[in-house]
């Protein structure tokens, strides 16, 4: 375990996972109100970097194209990392592939969920570095408990919830 640094600040940002990137459906396409949450999130991620001086992201993530935070980093020349459990880690960790959706109880999906937070914690705490402000994008459920692990490795841990900004409009992205 790391020790709590005084002089860290982590954001963590609770999203629903559909408007982590301004690439349209595949399918569907976006709508407009769709297309414009996706650029207003964007736009909170690029502040966020900015102001806190974010030096590392981790993020959440399980699709092949990049997120819009991976190409902010990279834009700004931060580290990125996929914080996300992989199918393999599920696997070992025997956590159902379709567990979110699959007819488990709801003890057993709080408790893969936990596990799985686990394993994000310590991917980013390998993929930091020497970095000491830390960005952090997850799904929504995971934001508190991950809150409350992170602050072993840090005295600032700050929670955005987009969903309390003007721009936000319920029910466009499933949860």
């Amino acid at each position: 375990h790391f020790k709590a640094m005084a002089d860290c600040e982590i954001v963590i940002v609770g999203c629903n996972h559909g408007i982590q990137t301004e690439d349209a459906d595949a399918v569907f396409g976006d709508s407009e109100q769709v297309t414009q949450q996706k650029r207003q999130f964007t736009s909170l991620i690029e502040s966020l970097i900015k102001e806190n001086e974010i030096e590392f992201v981790a993020e959440e993530w399980s699709l092949a194209n990049a997120s819009s935070a991976h190409k902010l980093a990279d834009a700004n020349k931060k580290s990125w990392a996929n914080i996300n459990t992989t199918l393999a880690e599920l696997d070992e960790m025997k956590i159902p592939r379709d567990y979110i959706h699959g007819a488990y109880s709801p003890e057993q999906k709080q408790q893969w969920t936990r596990q799985r937070e686990g394993v994000m914690v310590k991917k980013l705490r390998e993929g930091r570095g020497a970095a000491t402000n830390l960005l952090v994008i997850c799904g929504f459920e995971h934001v508190e408990p991950l809150a409350d692990m992170l602050r072993e490795d840090c005295d600032t841990v700050e929670r955005v919830d987009y969903r309390q900004q003007q721009w936000y409009q319920a029910g466009l992205f499933a949860d």
